[in-house]
């Protein structure tokens, strides 16, 4: 008896499995950059940092940085940090002597479960830069990528308490 009321549940205890792997699976969302979006700076800066929420693959990511006149002005190196011991961290850097004017960096990225992302954000340098070469500012440290794993957890203890107060009130 107790063994046909167990086959019945499975069709419940399948769609809990998969409504957890879907809350957990999400795609490397960005997360900060360095500049920022929409930043105005006074100086190009001598490279572009970006700050995903997700683990990347180390090959299949790409940063392209292009100027008003759609000219690409970054040296084609996109890099994912290996430093990083989440590997969610990729730079590029600039060509040398930028002057003033409008920048949009569009990044691609394929995070570690397999999905790409892509999207774009915009700076602009107010001044001439003379050179290049300041000194690199810092990113700040990323730890977990904030309330969605939080929310997959939240879901899959609620999921599994629902079970087994319907398990329970089933056995009696």
């Amino acid at each position: 008896m107790l063994a046909r009321r167990i086959v019945r549940l499975w069709p419940l205890i399948a769609l809990m499995a998969l409504a957890l792997t879907g809350a957990a699976s999400a795609h490397a969302s960005l997360v900060s950059s360095n500049p920022k979006d929409g930043a105005s700076l006074a100086a190009a800066p001598a490279k572009i940092t970006l700050i995903f929420s997700e683990e990347l693959q180390p090959d299949g990511n790409q940063i392209t940085v292009t100027d008003a006149g759609g000219a690409q002005v970054d040296n084609s190196d996109t890099t994912l940090d290996l430093n990083d011991p989440n590997r969610v961290t990729l730079t590029v850097t600039l060509k040398g002597g930028l002057g003033a004017g409008a920048y949009t960096v569009g990044w691609k990225n394929l995070s570690a479960d397999g999905h790409s992302e892509e999207g774009s954000l915009s700076f602009s340098v107010v001044a001439a830069a003379a050179t290049t070469t300041a000194a690199p500012t810092s990113v700040p440290a990323t730890g977990a990528s904030g309330p969605a794993p939080l929310a997959a957890i939240l879901l899959g203890a609620l999921l599994l308490a629902g079970a087994g107060l319907g398990l329970r009130r089933w056995v009696r």
